[in-house]
C-alpha cells in the first residue's frame, strides 16, 4: 500500500475506465501484501498464489462497484480472504472424509460409494458416541490436522501412545459402523436414539477445541484474560423438568427456536441453561466459564447459523452486575482492540429481571458480541446459594461473531474452514 493517496485515486479511477496499463500498476503495487494476506490462511504458495491471481481477476471486473477509490486496498484484502477461505473450504479433509477413505470391510468394493449417505449417517452417530476427549483428539488429528507428535505433546504422552490411542478410536468407529449397518432397518438406533437432524448438529466439528480455527483462538483469548476460572464441560441437552427446577414457571417461556429431541428433551440454544444446572454440582465453585456449540432452528444465510459457538461465564459473588463491566471490557479489549462500546437494556425473561447487550462500533455499524446479567433471587437459591449474601452473573458471547470482526472474515458460514496463526 505504497502510493500516495491522489496517486491511488487517479491510478483506481483510470483503470475503472479500462486502463490496463493503471490496472498493471495496482497490481504490482498490492500483489506482494495481499500474497503475504492469503498465505497466512492457506498455508500454500502455490495455493496462495492462485488465490491472489483469482482475487486481481475478480476484482477487475467489479472495479465499476468500488465506490470509494482510496478504499481499494481494504476491498482488494476482502476479495482476497473470501477467495482464500473457500479455496480453503473446498480442499480440506473433513474428519468423515478422512475416516472413510480409510475403507470399510466389504466384499463390495463399490459399496461404499453406492451407500454413502448410510455411512456418513453411521460415522456421525459413532463419533457423537465417542468420549469428549477421544473426540477432540479425533477433531485435531482430522479436521485439524495435528500431527500425532503435536497431539501427544498436548495430552502429555508418547507419541507411540497417541498413535495407539489414535488406532484404537478408529476401530472403535469402525466397530460402530459395522453395528449401525447391521441394525439397519430393523428400526434401532445407537447415538442414544436421536433423530438424524439432531445427530448431523451435534456431529459438526467443535471448534473451540482447535486452535488454530478463529471460533478457538477467540476462546483461548477469553480464557487467557481470566486464568482464575474452572473450566467445565456442560450437557448438550437437558429435561424440561430439570430447566424448570432452576428457573421454575419461567421454563415455558422456552424459545420457539430451540430444538425439541423428543417429548422430555430439549438441545441446548444457549449455555447458560446447561451452566446454571452445572453449577448446582459445583458449590465451592464461584467462577465458571465453558465454550461449546449450541443449537438453533434458523434459515442459515451470512450472520447466522444454526450451530455455532458460544462461551458462558458464571461469577457468584459480589451483587452488582455492573462489576462485570471490568471483566468484559477487559475480554474486548484483548479480542477487537480499540473497538467503541455501547451497552443496551435487553431482555433475557427466562433467566433476568433485566440484562445488558453489549455491541461494539465496526466499520461504521454496532455489532451485538455479548450479553451479560444477573439472575433472579430464586435462580441464585436453586443452585444452592444465599441470595442474601451473593449475587450470580452470567455473560455470554457468540465466538463466530467475534472471530469474524477480528478476522476480516465476511460470512460467519466461513468461519468453519478458516485458520488463523498462532
Amino acid at each position: 500500500m505504497t502510493e500516495p493517496e491522489n496517486g491511488l485515486r487517479e491510478t483506481v479511477e483510470r483503470a475503472r475506465r479500462g486502463d490496463l496499463d493503471a490496472y498493471g500498476r495496482l497490481v504490482t503495487e498490492h500483489q506482494g501484501w495481499l500474497f503475504a494476506v492469503v498465505l497466512g490462511i492457506v498455508h500454500d504458495e502455490q495455493a496462495a498464489e492462485d488465490a491472489v491471481q483469482e482475487a486481481f481477476l475478480k476484482a477487475f471486473r467489479q472495479l465499476s462497484t468500488l465506490q470509494d477509490a482510496q478504499a481499494f486496498p481494504s476491498w482488494l484484502r476482502r476479495i482476497g480472504v473470501s477467495i482464500a477461505l473457500n479455496q480453503l473450504r473446498g480442499r480440506r479433509l473433513t474428519f468423515v472424509d478422512v475416516t472413510m477413505a480409510e475403507g470399510m470391510p466389504s466384499e463390495d468394493p463399490n459399496a461404499e460409494a453406492r451407500h454413502k449417505d448410510d455411512l456418513l449417517s453411521f460415522l456421525r452417530r459413532a463419533m457423537v458416541g465417542l468420549s469428549p476427549d477421544d473426540r477432540k483428539v479425533c477433531e485435531r488429528f482430522y479436521h485439524g490436522g495435528w500431527t500425532a507428535a503435536r497431539l501427544a505433546e498436548s495430552e502429555g504422552i508418547s507419541a507411540v501412545a497417541m498413535r495407539k490411542r489414535l488406532e484404537r478410536i478408529r476401530k472403535q468407529l469402525r466397530k460402530e459402523i459395522e453395528m449401525n449397518q447391521q441394525k439397519k432397518g430393523s428400526g434401532e438406533h445407537s447415538g442414544a436414539g436421536l433423530p438424524e437432524r439432531i445427530i448431523r448438529m451435534l456431529s459438526k466439528p467443535i471448534l473451540t477445541d482447535l486452535p488454530e480455527n478463529p471460533v478457538g483462538a477467540v476462546w483461548e483469548i477469553v480464557k487467557e484474560t481470566h486464568p482464575g476460572h474452572t473450566e467445565v464441560q456442560l450437557a448438550e441437552t437437558f429435561a424440561a423438568d430439570e430447566l424448570r427446577s432452576v428457573v421454575g414457571d419461567k421454563s415455558s417461556l422456552i424459545p420457539s427456536f430451540a430444538h425439541r429431541v423428543d417429548d422430555r428433551r430439549i438441545l441446548r440454544w444457549d449455555l447458560t441453561a446447561p451452566m446454571l444446572l452445572k453449577s448446582r454440582e459445583l458449590r465451592g465453585q464461584d467462577f465458571l466459564m465453558a465454550a461449546g456449540k449450541v443449537y438453533r432452528n434458523v434459515q442459515e444465510d451470512g450472520r447466522s447459523l444454526e450451530t455455532f459457538h458460544q462461551a458462558e461465564v458464571l461469577l457468584i459473588g459480589d451483587r452488582d452486575e455492573w462489576k462485570m463491566m471490568g471483566p468484559i471490557t477487559h475480554w474486548l479489549d484483548k479480542l477487537l482492540p480499540e473497538a467503541r462500546i455501547r451497552v443496551e437494556q435487553m431482555d433475557f425473561e427466562i433467566y433476568t429481571d433485566r440484562g445488558w447487550a453489549v455491541s461494539v462500533l465496526w466499520e461504521g455499524v454496532w455489532e451485538p458480541v455479548l450479553g451479560f446479567a444477573r439472575f433472579r433471587d430464586e435462580i441464585v437459591r436453586a443452585i444452592g446459594r444465599d441470595p442474601e449474601k451473593v449475587a450470580a452473573v452470567g455473560v455470554g458471547m457468540g465466538l463466530e461473531r467475534i472471530a469474524c470482526l477480528k478476522y476480516g472474515i465476511d460470512d460467519v458460514r466461513k468461519v468453519e474452514a478458516a485458520q488463523v496463526k498462532r
